[in-house]
C-alpha cells in the first residue's frame, strides 16, 4: 500500500472513531449522574488516545521511508487501542 493511500485509510478510520467518541459523549450528557460517572473516565481515556493517534498520524506523514513502517504500526496499534476503549465506553452507554 503506498503511503497516501494508507494515510487516507488510517486518517478515514480516525475520523470514524472520532465520530463514535463524539456519539458516545452526547449519550453521556443526556444521560443520568451515574451513567456520566461511569462513562466519563472511559471517554476521557479515549480522547486522550485519539489526541495521542492524531500526533503519530502527522508524524507519519512526514516520515522519512525507513521510520513510515514503524510508525504506521504505531498508529494501526493506536486505532485498535481506541477501538477497544470505545466498546468498554459504550457497555456503560444507556441502551437504546
Amino acid at each position: 500500500m503506498g503511503k497516501q493511500s494508507m494515510l487516507t485509510k488510517l486518517k478515514t478510520e480516525l475520523a470514524e472513531l472520532q465520530s463514535k467518541a463524539d456519539e458516545a459523549r452526547i449519550q453521556m450528557d443526556l444521560a443520568g449522574k451515574e451513567i456520566q460517572t461511569k462513562l466519563e473516565p472511559y471517554l476521557k481515556n479515549l480522547d486522550n488516545e485519539l489526541l495521542h493517534t492524531r500526533r503519530k498520524l502527522e508524524k507519519l506523514k512526514s516520515s522519512a521511508e525507513n521510520t513510515e513502517h514503524e510508525l504506521e504500526k504505531g498508529v494501526n496499534s493506536s486505532i485498535n487501542k481506541i477501538k477497544e476503549l470505545y466498546e468498554k465506553a459504550k457497555q456503560h452507554l444507556p441502551k437504546k
